[in-house]
This record gives C-alpha cells, structure tokens and sequence, in this order.
C-alpha cells in the first residue's frame, strides 16, 4: 500500500525537512535573544504546522493516488470501501497507516499548547473530521468513520508518547541532580574530616 503513496512520500519528507529547519532556526533565534521559553513554544507550533501540511499532501491534496476523483462515503467502521474485499495484510497496513499519520500531530500538539491527552485526542478527531469531509466534498477518496477513529487514536498515541517523554526526562533529570548533590555532599564531607584531623594533628 505505501507504495501508491510515492510522490506524497517525496514531498512530505520535503516538508518535513524544511518545517524541522524552521523550527529549529526559530528555536534558536528566539533562545539567543533571551527568549527561550518562547522559542520552544514557537518550535512546536512550527512543527505541529508542518504534521498538519504533510497530513493534507496524503489525505486531499491532487497527487499521486489522489489525482483520480473517487467520492464515497461508508459509516460502519470496518465496513465497505477500502476494508471491504481486500487481503489482510492490506487492511493492516491501511490501519498502520492512519494511525502513523496522526501520530507526530498528537505529539507535537501536547509540546505546543501544554494540553492534556483528552484535548489533543479532540483536536486530532476535528482535523481528521475536516479531512474526511473534504475528501468527501472534493472527491479525493474515500471517507469512512474507520478512517476517523484510527486518525484519532493515532493523535492520542502521539500526546501519550509526549507525556511518557516528559516523565522520562523529569526522572533522568531528577536522578542526575541526586547524584550531583550526592557527590556534593560526599566532598564537603571529605572537607570536614580532612578539617576535623588537621585540628586533631
């Protein structure tokens, strides 16, 4: 199936380079005019806007498999359109393709505005919901309800993944600070018997 995807592939890696550039650059910029909180910030929405744009290459923009008009619309999740009368291995790559899609948006969202994995999961189903729409009105493919729950759990894979970096980081941070003060205290003990010994002396 990625195979039908080939020049959304070309052009998405494109954009994805040039947003990550951006946000870095960005980052950056800000970070060296004393603004570094709002650097990050700003490198996150620069990236949450590139997932958005590499999201509109592979669902509604007129490339590639996307060139050919084809409008349908199926409710039953796993029911009809693309789930229906196709090998196995076909409807799992459809599923981990939805779901890797909306990933780096969920991702990207939690780091941007701070928000907790509910309301990422929402925005994630609005976009996936204006997606399916517009394939739906300009005939780019076909929109099914299956398409909208996966984009959304994707979106909440994402923000959960954020959530267990940050937890991970806070951990490996805090341990470090442990062993700084550890070492800390261990010398300025050292100092008080090297002084306790002197005195003795």
């Amino acid at each position: 199936m990625f195979t039908y995807f080939g020049q959304q592939m070309a052009i998405a890696t494109l954009v994805s380079c040039i947003a990550v550039v951006a946000a870095v650059a960005l980052h950056l910029g800000l970070m060296a005019t004393g603004r570094g909180a709002l650097g990050r910030r700003v490198m996150w929405w620069t990236l949450t806007l590139g997932t958005l744009v590499v999201i509109g290459i592979f669902t509604v923009a007129p490339i590639g498999i996307r060139s050919h008009t084809d409008r349908a619309l199926v409710l039953v999740p796993f029911a009809g359109g693309e789930y229906s009368n196709v090998s196995k291995q076909l409807i799992v790559e459809k599923i981990a393709y939805n779901l890797a899609l909306f990933v780096p948006l969920g991702f990207c969202l939690r780091f941007a505005f701070s928000r907790s994995v509910p309301l990422c999961a929402t925005v994630g189903f609005a976009v996936s919901l204006v997606v399916e729409t517009l394939q739906y009105v300009t005939a780019r493919g076909t929109s099914t309800v299956t398409d909208l729950l996966l984009n959304t759990l994707g979106t909440i894979l994402g923000a959960a993944l954020a959530v267990l970096f940050l937890i991970l980081r806070q951990r490996l941070f805090s341990k470090s600070s442990s062993t700084i003060s550890d070492g800390q205290g261990a010398d300025a003990g050292i100092r008080i018997e090297d002084t306790r010994t002197h005195q003795n002396v």
